[in-house]
């Protein structure tokens, strides 16, 4: 999709407010479905529709909702807004020793277009300067493995499985270390 400047100009960074719950909860699902589906790793789209079944449900918003009505110390869960449209969203965490940067998914007919890098700026700000930040990437989303080296992250060599519900997820680490 192609935004005008002037769109481009409207795309807000926003904290995340309990009503943005299903268009956000929609942002995850719909990333998840164009990114982790993968045949040698046994990651199918009916797999990942069976992820969101319960998140997309009533009372799964309900419960999305309330989380982002009381966050969790230390975090901050934003979103990008088009219009009413909500087309990003971002997790962050700032750990004792660590910060994280838990989740960037932008809806696929907007990547390319800044958003991922206007939430970067905001998790800078967020972030503790005196500590490493991280990220987990899968290691087939070459997409997202770009973009972080973009940002100046490097592959820690760390690899790991992350269980997401019945999924499994072959993950790496990436770091940018504290200068």
């Amino acid at each position: 999709m192609q935004l005008s400047e002037k769109e481009k100009n409207e795309v807000r960074i926003d904290l995340a407010r309990p009503e943005d719950a299903q268009k956000a909860q929609l942002v995850f699902y719909l990333t998840w479905l164009d990114t982790y589906p993968n045949e040698e790793y046994g990651i199918t789209r009916e797999a990942i529709k069976n992820r969101f079944a319960k998140r997309l449900t009533r009372e799964g918003l309900a419960e999305f909702a309330a989380k982002i009505a009381a966050p969790e110390p230390n975090t901050s869960f934003l979103v990008a807004r088009l219009g009413k449209k909500i087309i990003g969203v971002c997790r962050l965490r700032k750990d004792q020793e660590k910060n994280q940067l838990s989740a960037i998914y932008v809806l696929p007919e907007f990547q390319r277009l800044g958003i991922g890098y206007r939430f970067w700026q905001e998790a800078k700000e967020f972030f503790d300067a005196g500590r490493d930040i991280i990220v987990q990437a899968a290691v087939y989303n070459d997409k997202a493995i770009n973009f972080y080296k973009k940002l100046g992250f490097t592959d820690t060599g760390k690899r790991f499985t992350q269980p997401h519900g019945d999924i499994i997820i072959p993950e790496m680490e990436m770091i940018i270390k504290n200068q």
